[in-house]
């Protein structure tokens, strides 16, 4: 799929043929097995991944998942993404991405340190603060940046901050980074909504994620920009109320129970239908590839604000349904707007800040 979307731009912008194919293909492409002793005695081999695709603007830097699904394709994919937005943003970084093909939910904490671990000490020939940087993505948060960093910094001998970034404030993360992104998401549904001339107070938005990026969209959403938050989902339920749903009260069940499961039990909704179902705004904010060619023309939104780590299935239903301010080739329609690469600047910026503080400190 980027490597689709990069042939499209390419020739809008007249690239010449001779510097496409490079520009494709990676600089680095690391593939790790990782062995790790289970809680039960036994010993599991999983796959870890890291793809550094640019490196011409300065050191590389990207998220780390966890996920089922990965794949060394899908890493690659996403790394080219991350240079596109370095590049956007003006950031001076090349893009990767990495991560392991598991599903973090089903580990204990101690499984998960210790795939976490395992996983940095297999990285640590590939990536430091002058070379590749790691944050963190689906499925991995600011305990997990912490190990990394912890056992990066134990083979130097030193601490080393600027290995990552979204770890704790305590040991040298940055104020409001688990925050950005959502928040980043926002800030750009409220410039579209400018521009098509919406009234916040009488939209209505949904929300499909409710972890770190889809939670504090949902928040900012309400209890910010004044819209109507009507449904929010995760990946156990789907919960949607024409009338609203209490966004703070969610959070707070998320907090207690790591779920919504028992949340709003009344106000269920297939979740095959929820995407499709009537609103003004719609944030997909968990996994990638929910937009696709079976239901790009049944959604209801005028903005559709991708905060997922990946675009559409579906570039060609999009564009006969959707204005794309990042893709003049497509038929459009003015009344609905599509924001793409932009929703994810503002994790970036802030990561851009928080390794430039802690790789050159200021007197």
């Amino acid at each position: 799929m980027a490597c689709e979307q990069f042939r499209v731009i390419a020739d809008y912008l007249s690239i010449d043929k001779s510097d496409r194919e490079w520009a494709t293909y990676p600089k680095r492409a690391v593939a790790v097995t990782l062995p790790v002793h289970m809680d039960d005695g036994s010993t599991k081999a999983f796959q870890g991944y890291r793809v550094q695709h640019h490196i011409a603007l300065g050191p590389t830097k990207g998220g780390t998942r966890f996920a089922p699904s990965l794949s060394m394709g899908e890493t690659a994919a996403l790394a080219m993404w991350m240079s596109w937005k370095c590049a956007l943003a003006q950031l001076p970084y090349g893009g990767a991405k990495g991560g392991v093909a598991i599903d973090p939910t089903r580990l204990s904490r101690n499984e998960l340190e210790a795939v976490s671990r395992r996983y940095m000490q297999e990285m640590i020939p590939f990536v430091g603060p002058h070379t590749d940087i790691m944050g963190p993505d689906m499925g991995t948060n600011e305990q997990i940046m912490a190990w990394f960093m912890d056992t990066y910094s134990v083979y130097m001998g030193y601490a080393v901050n600027e290995i990552v970034t979204g770890k704790p404030v305590a040991i040298g993360g940055t104020e409001g980074r688990r925050e950005a992104t959502g928040r980043g998401v926002v800030y750009l549904i409220e410039r579209a909504m400018n521009m098509l001339k919406m009234n916040p107070e009488k939209c209505t938005a949904i929300v499909q994620g409710f972890g770190n990026v889809g939670s504090v969209a949902a928040l900012s959403l309400a209890y910010k920009s004044g819209v109507n938050v009507v449904g929010i989902s995760d990946a156990h339920a789907a919960i949607y109320n024409p009338k609203g749903i209490d966004v703070k009260a969610a959070e707070q069940h998320m907090l207690k129970k790591g779920n919504l499961r028992a949340f709003a039990q009344d106000d269920r909704v297939d979740p095959k239908e929820f995407l499709t179902l009537p609103c003004d705004i719609l944030v997909p904010a968990a996994v990638d590839r929910v937009i696709t060619g079976k239901n790009a023309g049944e959604l209801k939104c005028r903005i559709l604000a991708e905060a997922a780590g990946r675009r559409p299935d579906s570039r060609k239903s999009l564009g006969r349904n959707f204005c794309d301010p990042g893709h003049s080739l497509q038929r459009r329609r003015r009344d609905r707007l599509l924001l793409r690469v932009g929703a994810g600047f503002a994790g970036i910026s802030v990561d851009g800040i928080g390794s430039d503080r802690q790789t050159f400190p200021h007197p």
